[in-house]
């Protein structure tokens, strides 16, 4: 296995980073300890789906300024998922499916900061197989 710490170490030497696909890549660790992703700053995907992350999911993969895809789904995350839809953030499309103690706060009012809609809800199908906090 390869630890989520490692990755994130040599994905962040890479600052013109846009796509990364690591599904069913055997990573394991805590995913706050990835946050040196956020010096790729032109990331635009990031796919962690189906590896042994644990821990909380960290407001800095959530923010990161051009991120616009994350998919945790098949992972080992807890706690409360990070309201960045209440933020002027990029991202769109959001899973992460099938944790069995990941929630999310009530995720009706799908606005940035400033009260309007944005074009697109960043939850999809999978939040509906989340707890509600």
């Amino acid at each position: 296995m390869c630890s989520i710490t490692q990755v994130a170490k040599t994905l962040s030497a890479l600052p013109s980073l846009q796509y990364v696909d690591l599904g069913f890549d055997s990573i394991e660790g805590p995913l706050d300890s990835a946050c040196g992703l956020a010096k790729t700053k032109t990331l635009a995907s990031l796919n962690l789906m189906n590896n042994q992350i644990s821990g909380s999911i960290p407001a800095c993969i959530t923010q990161l300024p051009t991120m616009v895809e994350l998919h945790l789904d098949f992972n080992q995350l807890t706690g409360a998922i990070p309201a960045f839809y209440t933020t002027d953030s990029p991202l769109t499309y959001f899973t992460a499916a099938y944790q069995v103690t990941l929630c999310a706060a009530v995720l009706s009012p799908c606005n940035n900061r400033n009260g309007k809609p944005k074009s697109e809800c960043p939850y999809g199908a999978a939040v509906s197989l989340l707890y509600q906090c």
